[in-house]
């Protein structure tokens, strides 16, 4: 067995403030990047998926992100669509719904299952 190769040297992370991090950020012209929240604020992060068009699928049984909260922020996204899937949590989601999110997504009318 051949043995490892040595490590690569990793140097420290920045840690930058929310508002240094903001100045990072590189955004097309007519668009802005805004702090919605940051520590002490958050104390479970989280990830909420929307897609370009406003779409967004969330789980019911979610037990990182409340979906009544992932609801009302949807109805804060102008023409966001919202579907709120019943008897699914944040990871079962993809996993159960895939064909179904995938089709919203690319606007695909679905077929039966063969």
């Amino acid at each position: 067995m051949a043995p490892f190769p040595a490590p690569i040297p990793v140097p420290p992370a920045t840690v930058l403030t929310a508002e240094e991090m903001l100045k990072t950020f590189v955004v097309a012209p007519g668009f802005q990047v805004e702090l919605g929240a940051a520590e002490p604020m958050i104390s479970t992060p989280v990830a909420m998926p929307w897609d370009e068009d406003g779409r967004h699928w969330h789980g019911a049984e979610d037990r990182s992100f409340a979906p009544a909260l992932a609801e009302a922020t949807a109805r804060e996204i102008p023409g966001c669509t919202f579907r709120l899937v019943p008897g699914v949590g944040h990871d079962s989601l993809p996993i159960r719904h895939a064909r179904e999110s995938i089709a919203d997504l690319f606007s695909i009318p679905l077929q039966p299952a063969p």
